[in-house]
């Protein structure tokens, strides 16, 4: 999303894992992360660059609540079924694209909806 200084990174975790992640996977491959990815990965938990569903929902590092249970107590469709992040590896090495895109798709659409009913958007 936009915000009055840039660019809002939402996502569940993504303060944790995601954000790291795809700087990491950027280096690896010779891509220049932006400035807003930069600015980012060092947001403070209130800054408005990020919103992480997850520390949004509860700060406690002990008492971190999955995407799934999330949905779940929220009302909102999950999106995990047989399908999770800890697949996807192996659903590459099956050469099912089209279902890692749909259940990524489907996440996104999740930690949206989530984001929506907490921030009453």
């Amino acid at each position: 999303g936009e915000t009055e200084r840039g660019v809002t990174f939402v996502g569940h975790n993504i303060a944790g894992f995601d954000l790291r992640f795809l700087w990491q996977r950027m280096v690896v491959n010779g891509i220049r992360p932006s400035g807003e990815l930069l600015g980012a990965m060092k947001a403070r938990p209130w800054d408005k660059s990020i919103a992480d569903t997850m520390t949004m929902w509860n700060p406690d590092r002990q008492s971190r609540v999955s995407l799934d249970k999330l949905c779940k107590a929220l009302g909102v469709q999950t999106s995990k079924g047989d399908m999770d992040g800890s697949k996807v590896y192996e659903t590459y090495k099956a050469g099912d694209l089209e279902k890692i895109r749909t259940y990524c798709m489907a996440d996104v659409e999740a930690v949206r909806a989530c984001y929506c009913r907490m921030t009453f958007v």
